[in-house]
């Protein structure tokens, strides 16, 4: 069972019984859909930001819909992403009390 992003409250046309459905948004790009089983519909999780995604599509690249916003706003693609990587440091080589930077 998935974790609901909201609810989704309607009521049929000449009813007074109102039906509550689960709804779950793209991580990625914000859309919403009601929640289904068995409905068929490829959906998606992203193991990066650990999210539900709408499509296949969606899912190729993980650019959260925060991150996404903050690159527009800042001029950049949506999609852009930092480039980061990891440097190994020897400290051994160093004095005591020697500050790395």
């Amino acid at each position: 069972m998935p974790r609901f992003s909201g609810e989704l409250i309607t009521t049929p046309w000449g009813s007074d019984k109102a039906i509550r459905d689960g709804t779950i948004s793209c991580a990625h790009c914000g859309y919403t859909w009601v929640h289904r089983p068995g409905s068929k519909r490829v959906r998606g999780f992203c193991m990066r930001c650990g999210g539900h995604v709408c499509s296949a599509a969606c899912g190729n690249t993980c650019t959260c819909v925060e991150r996404g916003l903050d690159n527009l706003e800042a001029g950049r693609h949506w999609f852009h992403r930092s480039i980061s990587s990891a440097v190994h440091i020897d400290l051994k080589g160093l004095g005591s009390g020697a500050i790395v930077l």
